[in-house]
């Protein structure tokens, strides 16, 4: 059992824990989970399945905590880890109490380590490889990730993003505009930016990663927040998106013909606020319509 569930459990016992840990056994890569910002229940996070049209299914966080900016979802255990006020990191078992992470919390300055818990700015991406290995956006632009072992999260380091030198859109990387990543099953990492274009890491081993843009997607007066993958039936892949609005929208990445990328109707759309940051399980290697490569869309 890794640190983070036996830390979790430790805070949820009887029936509870008990279905807790089934449902988080069956983290599903159909599903979709959602942080959610404004409205009575902001800061919980929000399970949608694909197989019901992404309808939301259940509260899987039920959160105090203020703000969950970034979520994602330990695919070995199904626990779910969240970013909170002042840059804290916290993991919770499916509908359990969230347990502080004092050592993931601030914003990491150098080897001699964080900034006082709960100082340091929202942290604005989380995502998980599919071997459990974490990484979170490092907030205030810098342009680093911080990535731990969810088994050893006191042992975190960073790595460095840049644009591959040959993109054309490498002037176009603003470091403080990245908003999510995900993985896919060939552990390549896709990250959104609020201005819309995709980015892709092909190689995500090393220290230094080098992003290819995949597609600049016209969002209109949105921004998008969040970026996950789902998987259906045919183990068909959908990258999805949450777009900042007056209403919770989740959306797909579309691709016609190579190089005409745009934005689906909303899968979903429902209360009214936003959607800040989007996870799931899914690492699908079968992308219909997403090349690699920059192309312009058109407007959902």
């Amino acid at each position: 059992m890794c640190v983070a569930t036996a830390a979790a459990m430790a805070f949820s016992a009887g029936p509870a824990a008990s279905r807790a840990r089934a449902a988080a056994a069956a983290c599903r890569p159909s599903e979709v989970f959602a942080s959610a910002d404004g409205g009575d229940d902001s800061a919980d996070i929000h399970a949608h399945d694909a197989r019901q049209g992404y309808a939301r299914v259940r509260t899987s966080v039920d959160n105090a905590k203020g703000t969950a900016h970034a979520n994602a979802v330990n695919p070995k255990t199904g626990v779910h880890w969240f970013s909170g006020p002042g840059g804290q990191v916290f993991s919770a078992e499916e509908q359990g109490r969230p347990y502080p992470w004092t050592d993931l919390s601030g914003t990491p300055r150098d080897a001699a380590g964080l900034t006082a818990a709960g100082k340091g700015p929202e942290k604005e991406g989380f995502g998980f490889r599919k071997d459990a290995r974490a990484y979170i956006l490092e907030p205030g632009g810098t342009g680093r990730i911080i990535t731990f072992a969810a088994d050893r999260p006191k042992t975190w380091s960073t790595v460095r993003l840049v644009a591959a030198a040959d993109d054309p859109l490498a002037a176009s990387l603003r470091y403080g505009s990245l908003s999510d990543l995900a993985f896919d099953g060939h552990d390549r990492a896709w990250l959104s930016s609020l201005d819309g274009i995709i980015w892709r890491v092909d190689d995500t081993e090393g220290a230094r990663w080098q992003a290819h843009s995949v597609v600049r997607l016209d969002t209109g007066d949105t921004a998008l927040t969040g970026i996950a993958f789902a998987t259906d039936r045919d183990r068909l892949g959908a990258l999805l998106v949450s777009t900042a609005g007056t209403t919770r929208t989740i959306r797909e990445v579309l691709g016609v013909g190579g190089n005409g990328h745009y934005l689906s109707e909303p899968l979903y759309s429902g209360d009214a606020g936003s959607y800040t940051d989007l996870a799931s399980c899914a690492y699908p290697k079968d992308l219909p319509g997403l090349s690699a490569g920059p192309s312009r869309a058109r407007r959902a």
